[in-house]
């Protein structure tokens, strides 16, 4: 008797014994975007020189470590965390016949898989969710693999599309699209081009650049994959919870500030705040602060009001998003796939869609700065299309500002399709008293606690760096 009241004790009225698909969708929206967000701030946005620290400079001298960062869930953990819920995601889905929640599954695994490889190289990918398995010391595998074979994230993007095209379901929980199983899709195709343009330096992507370039894809800045946060926890922008002296440690870059300025771009005024002693006077100005700046020239404007409410300062109506991929992105990547003959595409056309796109997600006018129109911003001859693929890159660069680790990889693979020669990006420069010979570091090293727990497959895979070193080439940029 005794043990047929303890089975029934053992239940537990108040918790549920399963968890359905549309109550995991949004946590792991949200924790994939605040992951991202704080790695722009902190690591992104001062890799690709949009900002510079002013404070704790570690990140611009290039003296990069595995050293988690204060306030911000650690990359690795943050999106192998969010990985076990999409897992079970794509679970439910597949036990409940739902095809555009298991395609919803499928595109969140390969955004966040590719983040992850593009960010270490390579990773657990293929096991790295089989702890049901008896699989708990998965094998890091090669980055060539898990964007190329079977299962790999374009095979992930190619499945999402069909299920998308094909299938049916509903998408409850989603607090990126609302549902809109159109506008997933639009996303899936837009990344599947995104990360075939990562890999174009390794390996041939042309024809399946072509077929993908043919799908539904985003048509305007509504279809930005972006969160939009609510101002109250648990979807508060994530800057907001930081100490003042956080917020205070990055400034807008030089670098930046010397290209807005140069070209009239109203999108200073929206990167960043004017100098304290210009703020709210007929006469704002802004100013960049040098990367690696301790010692250099110690100046430089906070980041805009949208980031980060500071003592004060005037308040922004709404709070930046938590950017994924953007529409201004895909059409930059787009317009290099017409430059590479990679499509019948006008590269021209897309490349100026690019830039309005970008004005348009800062609600960023020309007229502030005396133009007369978006028309005369784009005819300036700093501006204008000019044939080449420096000019894509460089108003790409202008518009990856607080796009996740993009700022970062685009870069990364811009510099090392130069052979690490600086002069090949003249809106970039090695910053002051960096500390790697004026290298830009290739990857971040594997967290310290690989090592440990997972010691013989993390051992593998340093291999192929030369160690656990930040200078290590991976596949997409040459290994």
């Amino acid at each position: 008797m005794g043990c047929d009241k303890l089975e029934d004790l053992n239940e537990n009225p108040n918790q549920p014994e399963s968890v359905t698909a549309d109550i995991m969708l949004p946590g792991v929206i949200r924790d994939i975007s605040n992951t991202l967000v704080g790695h722009a701030f902190f690591i992104s946005n001062c890799a690709s020189q949009h900002t510079a620290k002013s404070l704790r400079n570690e990140v611009d001298i290039y003296n990069w470590n595995s050293a988690p960062i204060i306030g911000v869930e650690p990359l690795w953990q943050g999106l192998y965390g969010a990985l076990r819920d999409i897992e079970n995601i794509e679970r439910v889905a597949t036990a409940e016949g739902n095809d555009h929640m298991l395609a919803v599954g499928k595109t969140l695994r390969a955004f966040a898989f590719s983040v992850l490889t593009d960010t270490y190289g390579d990773v657990p990918y293929f096991e790295a969710l089989a702890g049901e398995e008896g699989i708990f010391t998965p094998v890091y595998d090669s980055q060539e693999n898990i964007y190329l074979a079977e299962g790999g994230l374009l095979d992930l993007l190619d499945e999402a599309h069909d299920l998308f095209q094909t299938g049916s379901g509903s998408i409850s929980g989603d607090i990126l699209y609302g549902g809109d199983a159109d506008l997933w899709n639009r996303f899936a195709n837009a990344l599947h081009l995104r990360l075939l343009m990562h890999a174009s330096e390794a390996t041939d992507v042309a024809a399946e650049f072509a077929d993908v370039a043919t799908r539904p894809l985003m048509e305007g800045v509504a279809h930005n994959a972006a969160l939009t946060y609510t101002g109250s926890f648990p979807n508060e922008f994530p800057l907001i919870p930081f100490k003042t002296g956080d917020f205070e440690s990055v400034r807008l870059g030089e670098q930046i500030v010397a290209h807005f300025t140069a070209t009239n771009d109203p999108r200073l005024m929206a990167y960043g705040r004017p100098t304290d002693a210009t703020i709210g006077t007929d006469n704002e100005e802004f100013a960049g602060w040098i990367n690696g700046g301790k010692g250099c020239d110690d100046s430089g404007s906070r980041l805009g009001y949208a980031y980060y409410d500071y003592p004060g300062h005037p308040v922004a109506p709404e709070k930046a998003k938590g950017v994924w991929l953007s529409y201004a992105e895909q059409e930059f990547v787009l317009s290099e796939g017409a430059f590479n003959g990679w499509t019948s595409g006008d590269a021209e056309a897309h490349y100026n869609n690019g830039i309005v796109a970008s004005m348009m997600d800062h609600e960023a006018n020309p007229e502030d700065t005396g133009l007369s129109s978006v028309d005369d911003f784009l005819a300036q001859p700093e501006v204008a299309y000019d044939g080449t693929l420096l000019r894509i890159q460089e108003q790409k660069w202008a518009a990856l500002y607080f796009h996740g680790m993009e700022g970062y990889f685009e870069v990364r693979r811009w510099y090392s399709a130069a052979s690490g020669d600086w002069a090949a990006l003249p809106f970039l420069t090695p910053p002051c008293n960096n500390t790697n010979g004026d290298m830009l570091p290739l990857r971040f090293v594997y967290p310290g606690e690989e090592q440990s727990l997972n010691g013989e497959n993390y051992n593998n895979a340093i291999q192929s760096y030369g160690g656990n070193d930040f200078n290590g080439a991976m596949w997409l940029v040459g290994n």
